[in-house]
């Protein structure tokens, strides 16, 4: 209920020079009232920042759907499961995510 559709424009992200593929949210955190916009560089740029947490929770739903992917590919060290980055990352984010419910 909090996706919007977004009409398809060029932009400009410094990941487009690594050769993995890649996808860019676009997290709205503006306002409604127009006498609250300004670009984002300007001294008085201001964000919602309730929007925040949609997206610490979607990265948090991200890492936990990749790391079920990775879990099916899981490397054996030494006889017993590794900790992989994506359970490292999955953790840390979810303790962010925690700690923005506070």
């Amino acid at each position: 209920d909090h996706l919007t559709d977004w009409e398809l424009q060029m932009g400009g992200e410094d990941f487009a020079k690594y050769p993995q593929e890649k996808c860019i949210l676009l997290l709205g955190g503006g306002w409604p009232e127009e006498e609250r916009q300004f670009p984002q560089h300007s001294p008085f740029f201001d964000i919602d920042e309730s929007a925040l947490s949609l997206g610490v929770e979607y990265f948090v739903e991200y890492v936990q759907e990749y790391q079920k992917e990775l879990s099916k590919h899981r490397y054996l060290y030494h006889g017993r499961k590794t900790t992989s980055c994506a359970d490292q990352l999955a953790k840390a984010l979810r303790e962010c995510y925690n700690q923005s419910q506070k």
